[in-house]
């Protein structure tokens, strides 16, 4: 029974580390996508911004 449960504890120890490495990626990502984001509406208002100018 002990060697059934340190297995499991091992098996949920390594599913959380897996996890929280997948979430630091995800979080990462993220942050790199708020950037990007971040410059494509500088370009949109810098666009925008020529645009009202022509008209």
């Amino acid at each position: 029974m002990d060697k059934l449960l340190t297995k499991k504890v091992e098996e949920l120890t390594l599913y959380l580390i897996e996890k929280d490495a997948k979430e630091r990626e995800q979080n990462q990502t993220i942050d790199e996508l708020k950037i990007e984001l971040k410059q494509i509406k500088a370009q949109l208002n810098a666009v925008s911004k020529l645009v009202s100018n022509h008209k």
